[in-house]
């Protein structure tokens, strides 16, 4: 690769996004951190700004809660007043992810509402199946079953129509635990064996079997944080 290049940014972000797809959350970041180098060597705004939304995801996996917090409260609130991003549905859905996590089931319920509403905007359809997995979560954490289970249906219907994205692959694990808790887990299994296999489906498949600590020993053994 030619890395006195400026478009080095963007084959190391998009190498990087398929290293993740596949698995390896740790490659994955240092193709990111190359990316960040470059953007920064070469003085792209554009990139740097991304590189700081890619850093929640990163904080997240790699278990720096505060940190990711910290960044998303700063990002999600310069957003909110006006200097929106490609990557607030990803943000918002990192820190809903950690308030689930903290008990705080308001504020995770309200970040899963506003990603798939930034979801839709965005017109992405990689964008979609994550968003409405973290809400049909954060749906049933709060009681709200039906609610869950209508938009697991929905997500179901998009995957089998489109088929399971490799390049965005962070829905199953959400999915899971909903299927499971519905008694739905055939559903999902269903999917994943039509779909290209990764530690992600895997650890989503151990979920959906209410097996929690295989399903995060699947997941390290591909190098990603629980």
């Amino acid at each position: 690769m030619r890395a006195n290049l400026p478009d080095t940014v963007t084959v190391y972000g998009n190498l990087a996004n398929a290293v993740i797809g596949a698995g390896d959350l740790t490659r994955g970041f240092e193709l990111q951190a190359k990316a960040l180098e470059a953007a920064e060597r070469f003085g792209l705004a554009s990139d740097l700004r991304t590189s700081r939304w890619e850093q929640i995801s990163q904080d997240y996996w790699q278990g720096h809660w505060d940190t990711a917090m910290e960044t998303a409260d700063q990002l999600l609130a310069a957003a909110d007043a006006g200097s929106e991003h490609f990557m607030q549905r990803a943000g918002r859905q990192m820190r809903g992810l950690v308030r689930l996590a903290r008990g705080d089931l308001p504020g995770a319920l309200a970040d899963a509402a506003r990603a798939v509403s930034l979801a839709a905007k965005l017109e992405d359809v990689e964008a979609v199946p994550p968003a409405l997995a973290f809400r049909a979560r954060a749906l049933l954490a709060n009681g709200q079953v039906d609610e869950a289970a209508a938009v697991a249906a929905e997500l179901l219907a998009e995957l089998a129509g489109r088929g399971a994205f490799l390049t965005n692959p962070d829905w199953s694990g959400d999915l899971a635990i909903v299927l499971r808790a519905l008694g739905r887990s055939a559903e999902l299994t269903r999917l994943a064996a039509a779909a290209i296999p990764t530690p992600w489906l895997a650890g989503g498949g151990r979920r959906r079997h209410g097996r929690l600590r295989a399903g995060g020993r699947a997941v390290r053994r591909h190098r990603v944080a629980p």
